[in-house]
């Protein structure tokens, strides 16, 4: 097998598949394709960040509108099943809580541990956040048979550390 272009037929394929390369980077970045994602990952994160420090400072009202933004854009570009997804819907599910808005925040939450269990799987800390999360939601929803269910399922280790 050559590796070196040996005539100018295979030179001219070489500079054939350079110039198809070459259309297809130039028509990427005319799309706005390459660093699309980055670009929306920064976007993404200022929501986010916003949502957080509305969320810190007590004025939970104010962080729903970046929280939402913040979901749809992550749904939108990185797909369900991202942290970014994850995160977002747990900031909005916390946001709707805070605010008594309980029947928005529970299939956020819920919504969030099955879609975490099912990308990061039942033992990781986000999944477990999302699974105390709804837990804690259906104890102050008087729940309580639904709130110790979810906490059965919470790992031993966790409930000796006082985690739940």
């Amino acid at each position: 097998m050559r590796s070196v272009p040996q005539g100018l037929s295979d030179l001219r394929s070489c500079h054939l598949v350079a110039a198809i390369a070459l259309i297809l980077i130039v028509a990427a970045v005319m799309r706005g394709g390459w660093g699309r994602r980055e670009t929306e990952l920064a976007q993404w994160e200022a929501l986010n960040e916003e949502a957080v420090a509305a969320y810190r400072a007590g004025n939970y009202a104010a962080g729903v509108a970046p929280a939402e933004a913040a979901l749809d854009l992550a749904r939108s570009v990185f797909g369900d099943r991202t942290p970014y997804t994850l995160q977002s819907l747990n900031s909005l599910a916390g946001l709707y809580e805070r605010q008594g808005r309980y029947d928005e925040a529970e299939p956020l939450f819920a919504q969030a541990l099955e879609l975490g269990r099912e990308a990061l799987g039942p033992a990781h800390p986000d999944t477990l956040q999302s699974l105390k999360s709804l837990a804690v939601l259906y104890e102050r929803l008087g729940r309580r048979d639904e709130a110790e269910g979810l906490r059965a399922q919470f790992p031993e280790s966790g409930r000796q550390r006082g985690v739940y």
